[in-house]
């Protein structure tokens, strides 16, 4: 289950680092950068949010499914159904669920992925103008 999830978790940051450059040929080819500056903007907003929230509803369900019990008052009855090759594991996840919420995580990544993208999308820019007048020149 655990597999599952990170495989997901990973291709969508895949996704989230490469889409622009998928993305640029076009743009290149249609003179349509500007629409391409407003789309990295609007798409990286709701990736963002989906990728943290992802994170967030997964790590949860994850410790239900290892049988942790959020409504114990104690450390005794919430770790009542954990099986105790498991205990670590569930020790890492809850660690992961009570750090910096995930609606503060997702507006980091988006100010750090936005400029990725844009920078990417401007070194794409001068590489196809490179291109272009090495093959007119």
């Amino acid at each position: 289950m655990e597999n599952i999830i990170n495989t997901i978790l990973l291709l969508s940051a895949v996704a989230i680092v490469a889409y622009p450059f998928f993305l640029a040929p076009f743009a290149e080819k249609h003179s349509k950068w500007l629409w391409l500056v407003v789309a990295i903007v609007v798409l990286n907003i709701f990736l963002s949010l989906a990728y943290w929230a992802f994170d967030d509803l997964s790590t949860g369900f994850l410790l239900s499914y290892y049988g942790y019990n959020f409504d114990g008052m104690f450390e005794e009855e919430q770790y009542a159904n954990v099986e105790p090759c498991n205990r670590e594991r569930v020790d890492r996840l809850f660690s992961h669920l009570m750090g910096v919420g995930w609606p503060l995580r997702a507006m980091f990544m988006y100010v750090i992925v936005t400029a990725l993208h844009l920078v990417a999308c401007l070194v794409t820019h001068w590489l196809f103008k490179l291109v272009h007048f090495l093959r007119k020149g």
